[in-house]
């Protein structure tokens, strides 16, 4: 294997199993044929013609078009076909930079292949051929990826917050950094990638900060979201993600675009322009 290998699994859909899903005349998504059953019974909700599915036009505002398709959300999760209800909504939007047309419960939101908002906080200790990098592993019983190798903090952006508050939020709860410390990370870019599992297609842009710990401090897990931590050499890591498959698909991003960073990966690397290219969410 190899990293742009790994890139390459992050970004693989087939989107003829899929119908456009439509809001007030903009895509916001992509939903699953199979999926496509389950929202039949919702007449008052959606359409469906030429191949596409839409939101009622009577649905004209964000309150009207997120009440309505909360109650869809509940009404599958009593159903059991939309699972692992977290309490938190997520925007929906046309664009990576366009404003929320609506809010949905995080379950549901893969469902129906909406822009997912993300961030990740690398932690490590020391520089050059001495750089640690601190790894989380998941807890067994999260919703997904399930006692995966992690990003030191990672976690999703619910609608209404933003990346840095975020990110000093889940620096806490996951790993115990406290808030002045966190508030030294750097924010240093972004991944993009369109992710496809039985749940649907996760188009995700996963905003990315940095953060040099002190070389004593020892990560502590506040909201049992992650079983353990792990302080290894940088370039251990990197061939761990080469070689194995145990690394969560948007955390492989996140550790590969800092490699690229700190000269781990260089131009050298015959595949160095396919994986920075890879990490935009560009074909490769």
């Amino acid at each position: 294997m190899s990293l742009l290998e790994r890139i390459r699994e992050c970004n693989a859909h087939d989107l003829s199993d899929f119908l456009p899903f439509d809001v007030a005349g903009q895509q916001v998504g992509w939903v699953k044929r199979d999926f496509v059953a389950h929202l039949r019974a919702f007449t008052e909700v959606f359409s469906m013609s030429d191949g596409r599915i839409s939101l009622a036009p009577s649905l004209a505002d964000f309150e009207t078009r997120s009440a309505a398709l909360g109650q869809v959300a509940r009404r599958l999760a009593q159903d059991g076909v939309v699972t692992g209800w977290r309490d938190e909504l997520y925007p929906a939007c046309a664009a990576f930079d366009a404003p929320a047309l609506f809010a949905i419960e995080r379950a549901a939101s893969a469902r129906f292949g909406l822009r997912s908002f993300g961030v990740h906080l690398m932690g490590y200790v020391g520089s050059g051929e001495d750089m640690d990098l601190w790894v989380a592993r998941r807890s067994a019983d999260k919703a997904t990826g399930p006692g995966m190798k992690d990003a030191f903090v990672g976690g999703g952006i619910a609608h209404g917050a933003g990346p840095r508050q975020v990110m000093i939020k889940e620096a806490w709860e996951e790993a115990g950094v406290p808030g002045a410390l966190a508030e030294r990370a750097k924010a240093v870019g972004e991944v993009r990638f369109a992710y496809q599992s039985d749940q649907g297609i996760d188009f995700g842009l996963d905003y990315q900060y940095e953060l040099e710990l002190p070389a004593d401090f020892e990560p502590v897990n506040q909201d049992g979201e992650v079983a353990a931590f792990y302080r290894w050499p940088a370039r251990d890591v990197l061939a761990q993600i080469e070689t194995g498959s145990d690394y969560f698909y948007d955390a492989n991003l996140a550790f590969i675009a800092f490699f690229l960073r700190h000269g781990l990966v260089t131009p050298a690397d015959p595949d160095y322009e396919a994986i920075a290219a890879g990490l935009m969410g560009a074909a490769v």
